[in-house]
């Protein structure tokens, strides 16, 4: 298990380095949302410009009754989710 966690600590730390180009990191991500909760069409990014301190994650998806779905997590934890 400790592995895991410091894999997907290295994911997050990867994600807010300003030099993050690499779409594999965004598969295994993107693959990891699926996998735990289900939703197959998920889109994702980081806001890198507020600093790596505050930086914020964007989670969206489709909805199985088609309504968008949008999320914000930051890294303090607090998590935004609306609905269109």
């Amino acid at each position: 298990m400790p592995n895991k966690e410091a894999r997907y600590k290295a994911l997050g730390n990867e994600l807010n380095d300003d030099t993050y180009k690499n779409t594999e990191y965004k598969k295994e991500l993107t693959e990891t949302i699926t996998k735990k909760t289900g939703i197959q069409n998920v889109t994702f990014g980081t806001c890198s410009h507020i600093g790596k301190d505050n930086a914020e994650y964007y989670v969206n998806f489709k909805s199985d009754d088609g309504k968008n779905v949008y999320s914000v997590i930051k890294r303090n934890k607090d998590i935004t989710v609306s609905v269109n």
